[in-house]
């Protein structure tokens, strides 16, 4: 019986989503831009995460958005708004 209890551990474990906070924690630089538009410049690391639950999850940008801010709350990152992610 205890192969049984390791073997639904370690599906569980497959399950888990291990979010580090250093991934996030590349500093956000703020762009000046003559057009207006975007001004930050989010980390590569944020975007595909941030792609990554959106295909993963099949969820739409917005949705996405909402995950993300929730997830990401507690490490104080900068979330992009659906925009910045959908272009």
């Amino acid at each position: 019986m205890e192969g049984k209890k390791d073997y639904n551990k370690e599906l569980v474990k497959r399950g888990e989503l291990l979010i580090d906070p250093s991934l996030f924690q590349e500093e956000q630089k703020q762009k000046k831009n003559p057009k207006g538009g975007r001004s930050y410049l989010y980390p590569r690391s944020l975007i595909l995460f941030l792609m990554f639950l959106k295909f993963d999850l099949r969820l739409p940008y917005r949705q996405t958005e909402g995950v993300a801010r929730k997830l990401l709350s507690f490490l104080g990152v900068k979330i992009p708004n659906f925009r910045a992610l959908h272009g």
